[in-house]
């Protein structure tokens, strides 16, 4: 697997699995996921997901929690690359959950990095930020830097997308100071060796000098001992007039000595000037990027050719026709500030411009601007690498302009969906006692309500398609559609009997694709006829999945539902009439499961049906409209800034 051959460790992974079926299991699962690896790097993601599948069903079987939270972050990336962005999610945030519970940060950052960037490349960005600061959070958690810089990265593509430009310098403060080599790394990697060398060569030329200072500071005092032996001579012979002359030469000797030495550090500091420019213009002018140098005042001193190229123009013309510094030939219309806050944070700068060459074609440039000071701290360069990112922008902008499309279709199709739902007037009408809290997660909806009035029986549900958004919504209209002719052109009021005949619609329909299809739904129906004496009420119910929740003498009450939904299922069982004597101030709960899976509250978990259900007796002795209003309220509360995670139904029914 290391070597990278895949096809043959997949023969070998079926040797080991032979041997190891009655054997260990965790070696057994952990053979079985090296082999679902190898298929994943093939490119067959079929096999590499059905053999994911058998190993999380082992990781199951022998509860490996923390190997089945593993398993489950495999296979959402696997169907991400598959651009199932659905089931991608599903089961990336089935892996973040188990390692949430047991404590694994690292996989948690993994899996929440790994949400952020399918909800990002979705379009999501609400969602993606959610994810990616959960991620982000991780990160600091594990102390992992490369974790910390990717998680970076894609929080700037959402602010990018968002236009958020305050957010966007913040972020590429962040990246470039944990990596500023982050967005153009091999030519910062140049730009900052070339300055590496130029301090090592400034330091080797020190220590030469003071080599050179400590020599000639021995010859002068070897010539100063010969010096006092001859004044010592002389003075014997000559007395104070030679004394005298010998401290005038001396003076003399030491001014000369002075003079010599600032002309020698002139010269030194002009050299090292010289091989600097001389390096840089060897690296520069070898890249296919623009590479721009300019003294500490911001006048333009070389180019490189592909500047030249790009630009169809020299250095010299340029100055002609713009001017001697960058403030004069950027586009930027920021150009000034960039440069004093780069120099003043003494670190590299990353900003776009949107340029033309001198015949007029349009490019888009991402610049990093850096600053190269000397020891003594003092800025000596300023340096522009430019990369052309003209089919990054053009991409950028065509995918804007089919997100709106596709947003325009979605609104439209939200009318569509409307339009299957009863009127909430023909709702109060039939049933004035009652409310409906319906919240969907996206512009349109797999949650829908349904009623129908047949003579004296009012027969109403809440049910939850598959999936949510707009597959949700389209599984959702053949369903409704199913029921609505199960009892209007069926005639059909025994609840059992409607679901039964909505499976077969549903089945039917979905039968006619030439890809197999599993989508149906769960539901909670009844049927409600008042008798005749007007303080009883017959209630029938049936359930596909979700169960109905009664209030009644007092006590809440709950009857399970059939356990299958309304589709294709292992067992095609007849759905139970279960059949309820009821009195006037009685309540009936028709529900989803969305309000109970939200996420939120302090330690961001799931509400829970056994809160839902406290929630709801709580709530079962306001007036319909204020029980609303109050459901509405806990949920938002709830949820905070967190997404909501499905869509919401719930009816409260008051006889």
């Amino acid at each position: 697997l290391q070597t990278k051959k895949y096809t043959e460790a997949i023969d070998f992974f079926k040797t080991a699995v032979t041997y190891l079926k009655n054997g260990n299991p965790k070696t057994l699962s952990s053979s079985l996921n090296n082999m679902a690896n190898c298929y994943l790097y093939l490119g067959d993601y079929k096999r590499s997901i059905g053999i994911r599948k058998e190993v999380i069903a082992l990781r199951k079987k022998n509860n490996f929690i923390s190997g089945l939270g593993d398993s489950y972050n495999d296979l959402g990336e696997t169907y991400g690359k598959m651009n199932r962005p659905d089931s991608a999610i599903f089961y990336l945030e089935k892996a973040y959950s188990l390692k949430k519970e047991i404590g694994d940060d690292e996989m948690c950052a993994v899996s929440t990095l790994n949400l952020g960037m399918v909800h990002l490349l979705q379009g999501r960005h609400d969602k993606a930020l959610e994810f990616l600061t959960l991620a982000n959070h991780y990160s600091l958690k594990i102390k992992s830097l490369p974790y910390r810089l990717e998680v970076w990265k894609n929080m700037l593509q959402v602010y990018k997308a968002r236009n958020d430009k305050e957010k966007q310098l913040d972020l590429l403060y962040k990246i470039i100071s944990l990596n500023d080599s982050v967005y153009n790394e091999e030519n910062q990697r140049q730009v900052n060796q070339l300055h590496i060398e130029f301090q090592t060569e400034k330091k080797e030329l020190a220590y030469k000098a003071l080599q050179a200072k400590n020599l000639q500071q021995k010859k002068l005092t070897q010539a100063e001992n010969a010096r006092k032996k001859t004044i010592l001579w002389f003075s014997v012979a000559g007395g104070s007039l030679l004394l005298l002359f010998l401290l005038i030469v001396l003076n003399r000797f030491k001014l000369t000595r002075l003079q010599k030495n600032q002309i020698e550090q002139k010269n030194r500091h002009l050299e090292e000037m010289r091989t600097e420019l001389e390096r840089l213009s060897i690296v520069a002018s070898e890249t296919e990027n623009v590479v721009l140098i300019m003294d500490q005042d911001g006048t333009l001193e070389w180019v490189n050719t592909s500047f030249e190229k790009l630009n169809a123009i020299t250095l010299d013309e340029l100055k002609k026709l713009k001017g001697n510094t960058i403030f004069e030939i950027s586009n930027n219309p920021n150009i000034k500030q960039i440069v004093e806050e780069c120099i003043r944070e003494k670190k590299s700068y990353q900003y776009e411009s949107l340029n033309y060459t001198r015949n007029g074609k349009r490019y888009w440039e991402s610049s990093t601007l850096t600053p190269i000071f000397n020891e003594d701290g003092n800025l000596r360069k300023l340096i522009i690498i430019d990369t052309d990112v003209t089919q990054q922008k053009d991409a950028e902008e065509l995918v804007r302009e089919k997100q709106k499309e596709i947003l325009d279709s979605i609104n439209y199709a939200k009318r569509l969906q409307e339009a299957i739902l009863p009127p909430i007037d023909f709702i109060y009408t039939h049933l004035p006692e009652s409310f409906v809290l319906y919240k969907p997660k996206d512009i349109v909806a797999g949650d829908f309500y349904f009623m129908e009035v047949v003579d004296d029986v009012v027969i109403v549900a809440a049910a939850d398609s598959t999936g949510h958004g707009v597959p949700g919504a389209m599984v959702s209209v053949v369903c409704s559609n199913a029921l609505h002719r199960s009892v209007n052109e069926f005639g059909l009021t025994d609840p059992g009997n409607i679901l039964g005949k909505t499976r077969e619609l549903v089945i039917q329909t979905f039968e006619k694709s030439t890809s197999e299809v599993k989508d149906g739904m769960d539901i909670s129906l009844c049927a409600i006829k008042k008798n005749s004496d007007n303080n009883s009420v017959n209630v029938s119910w049936a359930g596909a999945n979700n169960p109905l929740w009664y209030f009644k003498n007092n006590q809440m009450h709950e009857i399970t539902a059939t356990k299958q939904p309304i589709g294709k299922s292992y067992e095609m069982l007849p759905f139970t009439t279960h059949h309820i004597e009821m009195t006037k101030g009685d309540c009936i709960y028709l529900f989803t499961d969305g309000f109970a899976d939200q996420f939120g509250g302090e330690k961001g978990k799931k509400f829970k049906y056994s809160n839902l259900q406290k929630l709801l007796i709580e709530k079962s002795v306001l007036q319909p409209a204020r029980a609303h209003a109050e459901l509405d309220t806990v949920f938002e509360a709830w949820k905070g800034p967190l997404e909501q995670v499905d869509d919401v139904c719930i009816i409260g029914i008051k006889l």
